[in-house]
């Protein structure tokens, strides 16, 4: 599947190509209370990592109609850390559109270790690098 974002460059608009096609998709998930729904999809092709954030333009019977939105390169990361989506707390308050980047101890069900953190703007339609002060991850596997 290609993805085409628009960018400027100069004030000239011009179309970047986005291709998945060739990339192995991850899973994802949905982006919690959204309207109208958007999602994160990791896909890679072989070092290459990105999550990809999508917005539902539609449906296909039981199927949503994804339109490409931004895309985030994933860092490598530490084998002591882990990536986070849409398991994110921000000041204490659940925040699903949270990405981040922080330590995976099977022990704690929360993590406040995070060493790199990206909010997904939906209104602006990008990745917005943000502050890991007040961030904290929740452990799906605590506890299991």
């Amino acid at each position: 599947m290609k993805y085409l974002c628009l960018s400027l460059l100069a004030f000239i608009p011009h179309v970047v190509a986005f291709d998945t096609s060739a990339m192995k998709s991850a899973g994802g998930a949905l982006i919690d209370g959204t309207e109208p729904v958007h999602s994160f999809e990791y896909v890679s092709n072989g070092n290459a990592r990105f999550l990809v954030l999508n917005k539902e333009i539609g449906r296909k019977g039981n199927s949503a109609i994804w339109k490409y939105v931004d895309h985030l390169p994933i860092p490598d990361i530490d084998p002591d850390y882990s990536l986070y989506y849409a398991m994110c707390n921000l000041n204490g308050a659940f925040e699903p559109r949270i990405v981040a980047i922080a330590k995976l101890d099977m022990n704690k069900e929360i993590n406040r270790e995070v060493k790199e953190a990206w909010f997904a703007n939906l209104e602006l339609g990008k990745y917005q690098k943000i502050d890991t002060s007040n961030i904290e991850c929740i452990n799906e596997g605590y506890g299991l």
